[in-house]
């Protein structure tokens, strides 16, 4: 994904409401830019006759200026995640998944002439019945 400059978001956003959120190219925000330009639309077309009153003149600019700042950083949002890749792709700059462990391997048992018991090969003294091992020759 291209990234995206904050600050032409920024300006589209005080200039249309909504546009900036559109050039941002992300679903979400597609949608948020739309809805709003739409809204923006529709309200300036319904209160046409009002919009030489000085305090909405006032509350335009202060909207406006609102939704550029909320352009800029949704931009920046926007660019941050695209610089981070997505968590199934492994990064160049991460080091390779360790390898597995051996399995360990069975140590070879002997069996107790006096008991039959099963002890390692490296036994002295039987484990069940406490014996001398004879190890066969």
């Amino acid at each position: 994904m291209k990234r995206k400059n904050p600050w032409i978001a920024a300006i589209l956003n005080f200039l249309f409401q909504g546009i900036g959120f559109i050039y941002l190219e992300t679903t979400p925000f597609i949608v948020i830019g739309s809805v709003l330009f739409l809204y923006t639309l529709i309200g300036t077309a319904i209160t046409w006759s009002t919009l030489l009153n000085p305090l909405t003149v006032v509350s335009t600019f202060v909207s406006a200026f609102i939704w550029a700042a909320l352009g800029y950083v949704c931009a920046e949002y926007v660019n941050k995640c695209a610089l981070q890749p997505p968590p199934s792709v492994p990064s160049e700059h991460m080091p390779p998944p360790a390898p597995p462990p051996p399995a360990p391997t069975p140590s070879p048992k002997i069996h107790c002439v006096y008991c039959g018991a099963e002890n390692s090969t490296v036994a002295i003294f039987c484990q069940k019945c406490g014996k001398k091992i004879v190890k066969p020759t």
